[in-house]
């Protein structure tokens, strides 16, 4: 994926066949909330592919507490990476089922997998053939490497 000019700088805006390889695992009784509204693109295919979308709701934090209480909606978003913690500690505490697009590679981190753990999150990964691939949250602590 294409980001920004600087390695900070973590605003991607996520295809339409990345949307189009998951859409199978989307529901269809829920209205999606794409919750980083970024350009806008992110919405439009994900509406192309026969959703209801709510989008630029603005900012996230203000928008769960309200959204949170809503038994209709699903987050599906490809959040920004360098709030990953921040966003999932939101996220826990509400209803809202929700799927984030994150790259294996931020998750297998080991910090992160020592916040999942605690935070008792389970990683799921489904491919396009359906197979399921369950993530186990291990980590390696500092004394295993030694």
């Amino acid at each position: 994926l294409k980001g920004g000019k600087n390695w900070y700088d973590d605003e991607y805006n996520t295809p339409m066949i990345y949307w189009r390889n998951i859409k199978h695992l989307i529901p269809k009784d829920k209205t999606i909330w794409e919750g980083f509204y970024g350009n806008g693109k992110s919405a439009e295919y994900i509406k192309k592919l026969g959703f209801d979308v709510l989008d630029n709701t603005g900012d996230f934090y203000r928008a769960i507490t309200k959204l949170g209480k809503d038994p209709n909606i699903c987050l599906l978003t490809n959040p920004p990476y360098t709030r990953f913690r921040k966003i999932l500690e939101a996220l826990v505490n509400t209803t809202i089922p929700f799927c984030l697009l994150i790259p294996i590679s931020k998750i297998s981190m080991i910090e992160n997998q020592q916040y999942l753990k605690k935070m008792n999150i389970q990683v799921s990964l489904k491919t396009a053939n359906n197979y399921q691939i369950l993530l186990s949250i291990v980590y390696i602590s500092q004394e295993d490497l030694t």
